[in-house]
């Protein structure tokens, strides 16, 4: 069972209707799911930790590890920055675990800068339309360039050149009325933050103020919608693992991965690091010490298929996950090999040739596709076929003997992680290299004699067979009653149906 930290607090309770929690599940997929295992007491029931019960769901569990937290570990409180182009944007409090409050707040104000930053990206071109009017006179109006800001130019111009063309059909009916600036505030729905875009006096024309306005609001409305920034995943702890003597006897506990997040590896590693050392001094001060043992996991591998043939292998190291027993950590280990080697597989390409002809050169790369970077490569079982060699991703030579050879070729990377694939090449030869004559008085058959072919096809593609001589395609036989003397030369195929 794992456990997440929430000491010392006593309101873990489903967020209320409507209030956003972000979606750390989504964000993180990775992380082991903690939802069922929350108890919120000041006691702890498994000490150190006191933990969250009565959760049931992820969202509930996510919106407890942001308000549970350890003394000393510290929420962000809610942040706005305003862009350079007069945009604001607001990160709800509790987003960002830190060390303190001053350093939560200052990943918070980043993060939301850098996401009002993204809607002054790009300012629209003037946009110009013309429609018949009515009485089938032609009414033109030009949006001019830098008065819709938005986060790409297309979304921007296409704004712009929308307002054209209602403005010029309102021109068909009389004289038109400025807009006063209008400003809007739009709740993000993938963020929980709140944008805020102003579409600035005159940039709207309606037959009266009140439409010109109400329009002008309606576009900065879907302007702060537009606006609102693809939240970067948040980035989960590695285990960690901290030690401490009290009163002469050493109590271990380590923090499992996945328990904290953070803007990067570094900070949710930094979190879970300084919640380790706080609950081992609370837990030596109150002679609290785990009572079950912390066993960390043998070396696990989780091995997944690739797209166009053989095999890749996530592995996770020994003591990567820790656990009451030898069993739930092994469980954990390999369930995250299992799930994270869909996001990082490397596999051996298809070598594209399945035969080759006896005395011919070959030639083919086995490379690898996706994330790892091969560290080694080779041929880890069966046989070459003789004539060919295989030396860093290239198998080549001239073969010498027929014959059907399979054989494996696996590969590894830097992470310890493996690729292999067994691949078959067919080597082939016509082994019938001359003919008897024949006479035009006998009949006359005469079997092609091939190895290496699994279903062999013959054809003449070269020259003219004796008069009153035919080829079975089928069975490679020369057979008939020639009709005239001579010499005749012939180019004889054969390939594999």
């Amino acid at each position: 069972m794992a456990f997440f930290p929430c000491p010392n607090f006593s309101d873990c309770v489903p967020p209320a209707e409507g209030v956003a929690v972000r979606n750390l599940t989504a964000e993180l997929p990775d992380r082991p799911s903690f939802f069922g295992y929350y108890q919120c007491s000041d006691i702890g029931v498994n000490p150190p930790f006191t933990t969250c019960e009565s959760i049931v769901s992820q969202e509930q569990s996510d919106f407890c590890a942001a308000r549970c937290l350890a003394e000393g570990i510290f929420v962000s409180e809610e942040q706005t920055c305003t862009g350079p182009c007069g945009s604001t944007f607001t990160l709800p409090a509790g987003t960002i675990l830190a060390n303190s409050v001053q350093e939560a707040n200052a990943q918070a104000l980043a993060f939301a800068c850098a996401s009002v930053a993204a809607m002054c990206s790009a300012t629209n071109s003037a946009r110009t339309c013309s429609v018949t009017c009515p009485d089938s006179s032609v009414s033109t109006y030009t949006v001019p360039a830098g008065v819709l800001s938005a986060p790409s130019a297309d979304a921007a111009n296409n704004l712009a050149a929308q307002l054209a063309c209602e403005i010029a059909g309102l021109q068909c009916f009389g004289a038109l009325v400025q807009n006063t600036a209008q400003s809007c505030s739009a709740v993000c729905p993938n963020s929980g933050g709140t944008l805020s875009v102003t579409v600035p006096a005159g940039a709207v024309l309606g037959l009266t103020l009140a439409s010109a306005n109400a329009r002008a609001l309606e576009i900065a409305c879907a302007l702060a919608l537009l606006a609102c920034p693809e939240l970067p995943p948040l980035v989960g702890n590695i285990a960690q693992t901290c030690s401490q003597t009290c009163n002469g006897e050493t109590i271990t506990q380590t923090v499992p991965a996945g328990a904290f997040v953070g803007i990067d590896e570094a900070a949710a590693n930094q979190i879970a690091a300084a919640f380790c050392v706080l609950s081992l001094s609370r837990a030596c001060q109150r002679e609290e010490f785990p009572e079950t043992p912390n066993v960390g996991n043998q070396r696990q591998a989780g091995s997944i298929p690739c797209e166009n043939g053989g095999t890749f292998t996530f592995t996770v190291g020994a003591g990567s996950f820790r656990a009451e027993n030898l069993a739930a950590a092994n469980a954990a280990a390999i369930s995250y090999a299992c799930s994270h080697a869909w996001n990082s597989r490397f596999c051996l390409s298809d070598i594209g040739v399945a035969g080759v002809c006896v005395n011919e050169v070959f030639a083919a790369v086995v490379g690898t596709t996706g994330p790892g970077t091969p560290t080694a490569i080779g041929v880890t079982s069966g046989a070459l076929p003789p004539g060919l060699s295989f030396s860093g991703g290239m198998l080549s030579g001239i073969p010498t003997t027929a014959g059907s050879y399979t054989f494996t070729i696996s590969a590894a990377d830097s992470n310890g992680n493996s690729a292999s694939r067994a691949y078959t090449i067919t080597v082939a030869e016509i082994v019938t290299s001359t003919l008897p004559n024949a006479d035009t008085s006998s009949p006359y058959a005469q079997a092609i004699a091939v190895n290496g072919f699994t279903n062999p096809v013959f054809s003449i593609v070269g020259g003219t067979l004796p008069p009153g001589i035919v080829l079975n395609p089928n069975t490679g036989v020369l057979s008939g009653t020639p009709t005239s003397t001579g010499t005749f030369d012939f180019v004889l195929q054969v390939s594999d149906s």
